[in-house]
């Protein structure tokens, strides 16, 4: 009896390359469960499978001639799985054109066509593999509104793995709701997936066996920082899940955030591991771990960040102020990532992608309706930078933290707008000019990894 049960997901840039994912599940057989994604892009292919599909939905959608769209998409699976046996590849051929044939009277096109590339990577991947094809449809689960429903498709999954031998592979980023119409996941959705699975496989874990979450990319682990911008970062052996969240923020992520959630409370390890090289150990995500002496920042990562600061005098001795602020806030949908106050200023930290048209209508209705006749506001972009780590829970290492990047960037002509941090948090955050992002997240990963 294995020693533990596997969950694997394999991503897009993985399932590019069905042969070497073969070998992986052909030599693991503690893989128990395999989620497969659309494969990504790859030599002659500089779109992802899923994209294709949207694209072709919206051109049948459009009344467009769709032909030449779809045989490419025929053309570039039967490529992919010319090792599958021709009997046993034609009949998934037919099936595939068949689902293409009902993207136009799907009730959402767009969803049900980008849901085919996992749909079709999977029951050709079990072909390749010689494992069971189980659809995402008979054990993911959504409710009227579309909302996962993670209870129910664990227990689905529960019930199909205890009447199942062997490995089975499963298609990630789709399933049905109450009336069996496909519901997708957001991008990234086959990492929850995953989580599903794993969470499954504990029903099914005998005595002493445990239950892992391996998730295979084209990284070799988590990076100390994105290595897209930073040079001579280190693959981190192990990080708490409060880390690899924290971090993920600032763009430096190779797991969807919600899989934490999906996983609370279950006690699986999540694994980064890397197809191209699956002997390396990657990256091991548990709830606590043992940190070093004297160990404060393991990970830096950056994003843009949009800001709306408000000047009022007086502002803080108004009753209700904030409150109409914030129902403002919340009637335009607007996600307040950091609010830092003050007596007389207030500023609120969002996500950089906020459209300019909510920026402007919620500018418009602070003056319509809370502001007085001579406040300010200003809107800008703003570089912030994560410096992330289990020992700036203690407050000395968080303090000498701060003073650290603190001369770090005076000494280097980069000025601070603001630093954000919480009592007993895992990270510090500074803010600073947007053109001076790049270079003070170089220059922080230099200073403490």
């Amino acid at each position: 009896m294995s020693e533990k049960f596997i969950a694997a997901k394999f991503g897009g840039t993985s399932m590019a390359k069905p042969p070497l994912v073969r070998d992986i599940v052909a030599n693991n057989p503690d893989h128990k469960v395999i989620v497969v994604s659309a494969p990504g892009k790859s030599e002659g292919y500089d779109v992802k499978m899923t994209d294709m599909l949207g694209s072709l939905a919206i051109a049948i959608v459009d009344g467009k001639d769709v032909d030449d769209m779809q045989n490419a998409i025929v053309e570039r699976f039967n490529n992919l799985y010319q090792d599958v046996a021709t009997q046993e590849r034609l009949q998934i051929l037919e099936l595939l054109i068949i689902r293409l044939g009902q993207i136009a009277t799907a009730p959402n096109p767009v969803d049900f066509a980008m849901s085919l590339g996992e749909e079709f990577s999977a029951r050709y991947f079990a072909a390749l593999s010689g494992n069971t094809f189980v659809d995402a449809k008979d054990w993911v689960s959504f409710d009227e509104d579309s909302n996962l429903e993670t209870v129910a498709s664990v227990n689905a999954l529960s019930q199909i793995l205890q009447q199942t031998d062997g490995q089975i592979v499963t298609p990630g980023f789709y399933g049905v709701n109450d009336i069996g119409e496909r519901n997708v996941l957001p991008r990234g959705g086959s990492d929850i997936s995953g989580a599903l699975a794993a969470f499954a496989l504990l029903d099914v874990a005998k005595d002493g066996q445990k239950v892992e979450y391996y998730n295979y990319t084209d990284q070799n682990g988590v990076h100390s920082a994105d290595p897209r911008q930073v040079k001579d970062t280190v693959v981190l052996p192990e990080l708490t899940e409060a880390e690899m969240r924290e971090g993920a923020i600032g763009g430096n992520g190779v797991l969807e955030l919600t899989v934490m959630k999906v996983l609370q409370g279950a006690n699986i390890p999540i694994v980064i591991k890397n197809t191209f090289n699956p002997d390396l150990p990657g990256t091991r995500i548990t709830k606590n771990r043992e940190t070093k002496k004297d160990e404060s920042v393991v990970t830096v990562s950056a994003r843009r960040l949009q800001t709306i600061s408000i000047h009022e005098l007086g502002m803080g001795e108004q009753k209700g102020y904030l409150e109409k602020v914030l129902s403002i806030a919340s009637d335009l949908d607007l996600s307040i990532e950091h609010m830092p106050a003050g007596q007389d200023d207030i500023t609120f930290t969002l996500h950089e992608k906020t459209s300019k048209k909510v920026l402007e209508e919620f500018d418009r209705r602070l003056k319509d309706e809370v502001l007085g006749d001579y406040a300010d506001v200003n809107i800008q972009l703003f570089g912030i930078i994560y410096c992330v780590g289990e020992g700036l829970r203690d407050g000395l290492m968080r303090a000498k933290a701060i003073i650290r990047l603190s001369q770090a960037l005076v000494d280097n002509n980069i000025g601070i707008e603001t630093i954000i941090t919480h009592p007993k948090g895992a990270s510090v955050a500074v803010v600073v000019a947007q053109e001076d992002t790049k270079k003070a997240l170089e220059l922080l990963h230099r200073t403490f990894i």
